[in-house]
Order: structure tokens, then sequence, then C-alpha cells
């Protein structure tokens, strides 16, 4: 997703993904619940729905997005062949003027004769910071060594990392 953090309905959640295999959801956007009164009010954002931590966009230290027009994305591409698809924004202005981030570059490919979709993010950080990458599964995750597999009713997804880099 792109756009910005004042659109209709927004939940803080510029750069967020969602993937589906087989037709079956297995990174998922945890969606809005119930509306109710707090929904439409200046609390929109306490309810966890609303909020980026809760969907798969970084947090920088204990920074999540903030909302407003120019927490937004920008400088997004968009690339498509009969291989390979690819979408990619820089999310840092999501999080507000006063983030220590200069560049946070989220890119999405899906490489169709691999079978496989990529991941990848290039921060640039003013400030040391730890970054962690939320992701929304729809199954509960079987983790082993450097990765984590989901099963589903059509198929299975199987999430891979460098545990060299990352703590799971």
């Amino acid at each position: 997703k792109g756009g910005n953090n004042a659109e209709s309905h927004n939940h803080n959640d510029i750069g967020n993904y969602i993937i589906y295999l087989n037709g079956e959801p297995f990174i998922v956007d945890a969606g809005v619940g119930t509306y109710r009164r707090e929904t439409f009010s200046a609390d929109r954002y306490e309810i966890w729905t609303m909020q980026s931590r809760y969907h798969n966009t970084a947090i920088i230290g204990e920074r999540h997005q903030l909302p407003g027009a120019s927490c937004r994305a920008e400088g997004a591409q968009f690339t498509d062949d009969e291989v390979r698809a690819s979408f990619s924004i820089d999310i840092s202005k999501a999080y507000g003027d006063f983030a220590p981030i200069d560049k946070y570059l989220r890119r999405v490919t899906l490489d169709r004769e691999a079978g496989e979709i990529t991941l990848c993010d290039e921060a640039e950080l003013s400030e040391c910071e730890t970054v962690t990458l939320p992701v929304m599964c729809a199954y509960e995750p079987r983790i082993a060594p450097g990765q984590a597999q989901l099963r589903g009713q059509n198929g299975g997804l199987r999430i891979v990392f460098d545990p060299a880099r990352f703590t799971l």
C-alpha cells in the first residue's frame, strides 16, 4: 500500500502488504473489527486495528506510523513483465517529520517462475534503532532455524530469513 495516512478508512499502514496463495490469505491485514463510535472519532488510532504496529509495517525503535496527509509514501515505482512484478516506495515520511529516518525503501517482488515473493527493506537511520518487522499471519507459524512455515487449506508458505541478521 502506498498513499498517505489521511485517506478515508485509513489504518496508518503505508507499506503494508498481504499475500495470498492459491486464493487463500496467508499474510494478512487484520481489518477493522466492529465499527463503533471511536472508529469515527479523534480516538480512532487508539484502536489496535488502526495502528501500524498491527500491520506488516516496520516499527522503528518504539516509533510507529502517524496519521495525516504528510505521513505518506513517496517515489512509488511498479514494474511487471511475464516473469516478475515489483512495487517499491519510500515509507520514511509515514513516521512523521521528527523520526530519525532518512530513507526507508520497501520493495515487494513477485517472481512467478520461482514461485517466490521477496520483501526487501533498505533503511537509512540517523540514530541507531532496533527495527521490528511484524508479519501478521493467518495461521500459526511453525518455527525452524531461519524460517517460519505456515500451513493452510490450499497449500503452504515458507518465510525464509537470515538468522544472523534477524531474531524471530
